[in-house]
């Protein structure tokens, strides 16, 4: 049992490291939309999580991945947690009211 621990938190490591790679991507519009639904929520729940420690859940990730594709450029959301999304024609602006 412990081995399986230590192998999960090894593993978990190694994806938080592969998701670091992706920062900048997570705020681009294009991006989001064209991969996997649930490869981008789960890279818009760690962007989330570590620049505001906040933790979403999957219904507020799935409704934030919804308005970053088919939002209008200018208009502002409520995620939930204190976080606000604002979405310009390109890019995703992620703040912490």
């Amino acid at each position: 049992m412990y081995e399986a621990w230590r192998k999960q938190r090894e593993l978990r490591g190694e994806i938080e490291q592969e998701i670091e790679k992706f920062d900048g991507e997570v705020l681009s519009r294009y991006f989001l939309t064209m991969i996997d639904d649930n490869v981008a929520q789960e890279l818009l729940y760690y962007y989330v999580l570590r620049h505001y420690d906040v933790s979403l859940l999957g219904s507020q990730l799935e409704r934030m991945l919804i308005a970053i594709k088919t939002g209008k450029a200018g208009s502002c959301w409520q995620v939930g947690g204190g976080i606000v999304m604002k979405l310009a024609l390109r890019s995703v602006i992620i703040k912490r009211v």
